[in-house]
């Protein structure tokens, strides 16, 4: 790039040509280490894989064949079996979900927001809203923390009747070192 300068009759200062010398070799060294952090990145994801496989199913399943829920090996570590709890309401289950909570007095879970879509909006109007006739949006929402504990609450009640697909309720049991 210096040498194309010259060749057409622009001299490049020496304190200008080593600065780009330094810009040229940070550009390589800037490709250089996202070339490695994609490496490395794609490294994290397939020892990820790796370990759920492990910890998710393998273990579980050896153990639950063994009849086993935990054990304690002789270094003193113990392997235990935990189960996680995974929800989430979709917005094309959001008022289903929200619906049978409130049938079966569990709507003390969700959260409500009324929003205002005023931006000049004093407190009087917020406390008098429903009468003036601005519009406003109702937006419902469980905390994710909230609905988790819920849910694994439904699931580890005996005889419950709990619609899971509404609120896309699973179970996975994982293997814990510890």
């Amino acid at each position: 790039m210096i040498e194309q300068q010259r060749t057409i009759g622009h001299i490049v200062p020496q304190e200008e040509e080593d600065t780009l010398q330094v810009l040229l070799a940070l550009i390589d060294r800037q490709q250089i280490i996202e070339q490695e952090i994609q490496e490395t990145e794609e490294t994290l994801r397939a020892k990820k894989k790796n370990l759920a496989e492990i910890q998710d199913v393998r273990i579980p399943e050896i153990l639950g064949s063994l009849g086993m829920k935990s054990f304690t090996l002789s270094d003193g570590k113990k392997i235990s079996l935990v189960d996680h709890y995974y929800a989430h309401v979709s917005k094309a289950n959001a008022h289903a979900a929200f619906e049978w909570l409130r049938d079966n007095n569990r709507g003390g879970i969700i959260k409500r927001n009324l929003i205002i879509a005023d931006p000049n909006c004093s407190e009087e109007l917020i406390a008098q809203v429903s009468q003036l006739g601005v519009a406003v949006e109702l937006d419902e929402k469980i905390h994710p923390s909230t609905l988790k504990a819920f849910v694994k609450e439904q699931m580890t009640e005996e005889g419950n009747e709990f619609p899971r697909q509404l609120f896309s309720a699973s179970v996975i049991t994982k293997s814990k070192i510890a």
